[in-house]
């Protein structure tokens, strides 16, 4: 269902750039604001941690966000110099990347297979604490 929201929020990103009037836009921006604040964030939080291991899910969500807050700071500069060439081009790569992520998503291996990797990566991260312990003498658990 994910993929869904952020195919449809993809092709509504590719729309904006292309529509000739601000006030079809404030509407169509409040819907997408909308439905980004309400079916997005919980969503991919959600995903987050399903898909992360049981010891990381801070780690991997604070990692999420970080880069995410990246994308605050360099996107406008970015976008600025897109918007320059063509207006509507910042909605149009954006949109564009997002159907793109989603269609990356739908290569994901299915759950049975994610079980499987994580008890491997979980006996791997107890081989390399047993090679390197922790620095601060705690036990490996």
């Amino acid at each position: 269902m994910f993929v869904v929201f952020l195919t449809v929020e993809g092709l509504v990103l590719v729309a904006s750039g292309f529509i000739p009037h601000l006030w079809v836009a404030a509407a169509v921006w409040l819907l997408h604001d909308l439905f980004g604040a309400g079916v997005w964030m919980p969503a991919q939080s959600a995903l987050i941690q399903r898909y992360s291991r049981e010891g990381r899910r801070g780690a991997d969500m604070s990692t999420v966000f970080a880069i995410g807050s990246l994308g605050w700071v360099g996107g406008p500069l970015i976008a600025g110099a897109v918007f320059d060439a063509w207006p509507g081009g910042p909605f149009v790569i954006s949109g564009a990347l997002m159907v793109v992520s989603a269609a990356v998503l739908l290569l994901l291996p299915p759950d049975s297979d994610l079980d499987a990797t994580a008890q491997h990566l979980d006996g791997a991260d107890r081989a390399a604490q047993s090679v390197h312990p922790p620095r601060d003498g705690s036990a490996a658990g």
